[in-house]
């Protein structure tokens, strides 16, 4: 809170700057990253990473996919899912679209919630023959309304349910959602 509120009287773009700092690579810097990457890892790595797939927790997943699918129900058809048509959904990440994707940050943000914007990452990629309803011109659009909700095992049943009551009332004072004018 300290940090966006101070971001906010800086007049900074607090996702801006924390996409910035995940993904801030320039090409000659990302070049070395990869040549770094054909090395083999450290032992201090080695070790973590051992450490990682030695305690991983697949009950943490099925917690996840499950917050993930109680908010998608709270949500639903309100508001457009993504990925609310595959078959197997972990909820990795968890994003809706809609017409004013910055409004809708910011009416999270009111109720204290960290919702974010920066999909700049993920990009549309050509439909195979055989799927023409996934046209990238469809998932472009879809995405420049993607907001990514605060969805994870740990928030409480209750704060999840303030999370879609907020999203729901925000997408009916800001009309039809992105995603119904996006199929």
């Amino acid at each position: 809170a300290l940090f966006t509120g101070a971001c906010e009287l800086a007049g900074r773009d607090y996702d801006a700057l924390v996409m910035r700092a995940a993904r801030g690579f320039s090409a000659s810097t990302a070049r070395e990253l990869l040549g770094a990457l054909r090395e083999r890892p450290c032992a201090p790595l080695v070790e973590l990473l051992g450490r990682r797939f030695a305690t991983w927790d697949g009950l943490r997943v099925e917690r996840r996919r499950e917050a993930g699918e109680a908010l998608r129900a709270a949500l639903h058809p309100e508001v457009p899912v993504t990925g609310a048509e595959l078959d197997a959904r972990t909820h990795w990440l968890f994003s809706v679209s809609v017409r004013d994707p910055e409004g809708l940050v910011r009416a999270l943000r009111s109720e204290g919630f960290d919702a974010a914007r920066g999909a700049t990452s993920l990009q549309a990629i050509p439909a195979p023959p055989e799927r023409p309803e996934t046209a990238p011109e469809r998932v472009a659009r879809w995405m420049e309304g993607v907001v990514f909700l605060p969805v994870w095992p740990e928030i409480p049943a209750s704060e999840r349910a303030r999370i879609a009551a907020a999203v729901r009332a925000f997408s009916a004072r800001s009309g039809t959602p992105r995603g119904a004018r996006a199929t």
